[in-house]
């Protein structure tokens, strides 16, 4: 028997894998950026990358997960919402273990602003779905 995910899982799953593919993307390509690197040593990067977006995305969407479904106002409020908290979380933490990349760029918040930049495209992504999905037909 297929099982379906509710509204706000399928939203929420839809973000985090845009978000992380992005980031990934992104991430890998601004180390690798004007570097001799070996194929060995660009698939560790990218992998790096990947797990480090999947963890720290999984954390910022968990917290979206939880204020989406407690959140009271209408819909697109609540997506602005989600909007300005997604980059404020994302950029926080990837600040907080900015250290992790130290050895690959010595800019100081440019991975916070990538995953900024892959938060907002992902949540982007997503408005016609967020603003005009009937929820009551669940």
């Amino acid at each position: 028997m297929k099982k379906s995910f509710s509204f706000h899982t399928q939203f929420f799953l839809r973000i985090f894998l845009i978000a992380v593919v992005v980031n990934t993307v992104v991430a890998s390509a601004q180390v690798l950026h004007n570097t001799d690197f070996s194929f060995a040593d660009l698939l560790q990067v990218v992998f790096l990358t990947f797990r480090i977006s999947l963890f720290l995305f999984a954390l910022v969407c968990i917290l979206l997960l939880l204020i989406a479904l407690l959140a009271t106002q209408d819909r697109e409020k609540v997506f602005w919402w989600l909007m300005l908290i997604g980059l404020s979380a994302i950029g926080a933490v990837y600040l907080l273990f900015d250290t992790l990349f130290m050895q690959y760029k010595d800019q100081g918040g440019i991975f916070a602003a990538i995953a900024a930049f892959a938060m907002m495209v992902s949540l982007a992504s997503q408005y016609q779905l967020f603003h005009h999905y009937n929820i009551s037909s669940e």
